[in-house]
């Protein structure tokens, strides 16, 4: 059992990351590590493809990174944690040729993503002394963290990037605007909204 002699990697705060294959270097067998993914621009995200908006996989390898993590840590949970429906969330996945089954639980967030994961703690995985979440969005791992605070659970938060491009094409797509455009145009917005705060 070389994972109860292994270290959690050092806590951390929202580490920038853009792919979820680092995953495979922070959950250890022994620590019931629970890694908690969202789903839109971190799992899945529209793009354009032939022209059209599309549903598509963010990463083709993800579930060779899920199977991974499970091989080497069968004492880890994965789940999905969202803003939408558990019904809508498995629609997407499907959509986006992944298998909802190859997650443990998906767990839709009626309030904050942190106030979501101390339910899902207490109601299933209290033995849980890890946590690994990846999002998009800061305001949900400062969530995350802080309900890990409360819980006394060592926790990673990763922010993650790799639906930048997919992002950027749709709304390139979306505002009929070539990639400098959107810049600008994006400059332009926060330039206008600087100026009204003050």
């Amino acid at each position: 059992m070389v994972g109860y002699l292994e270290r959690l990697p050092t806590a951390g705060r929202a580490q920038q990351v853009d792919s979820i294959d680092m995953l495979n270097g922070y959950v250890q067998y022994g620590y019931n590590t629970l890694v908690i993914l969202d789903v839109d621009e971190t799992i899945i995200a529209t793009d354009i493809i032939n022209g059209k908006k599309q549903k598509v996989l963010v990463e083709a390898k993800t579930p060779r990174v899920i199977r991974k993590i499970r091989q080497d840590a069968p004492d880890a949970r994965i789940i999905l944690l969202t803003k939408a429906s558990k019904k809508d969330t498995k629609e997407k996945l499907k959509n986006a040729g992944l298998d909802p089954d190859m997650f443990d639980s998906i767990e839709s967030a009626s309030g904050t993503k942190g106030a979501s994961l101390k339910q899902y703690v207490d109601k299933n995985f209290q033995e849980t002394r890890h946590i690994c979440f990846i999002d998009d969005t800061l305001e949900n791992l400062e969530s995350v963290e802080s309900a890990c605070k409360d819980l006394g659970i060592h926790c990673n938060t990763f922010l993650f990037t790799g639906a930048e491009a997919m992002i950027e094409r749709t709304d390139c797509f979306n505002y009929g605007m070539t990639p400098d455009e959107l810049h600008a145009f994006k400059r332009a917005q926060e330039a206008a909204f600087a100026t009204y705060k003050r």
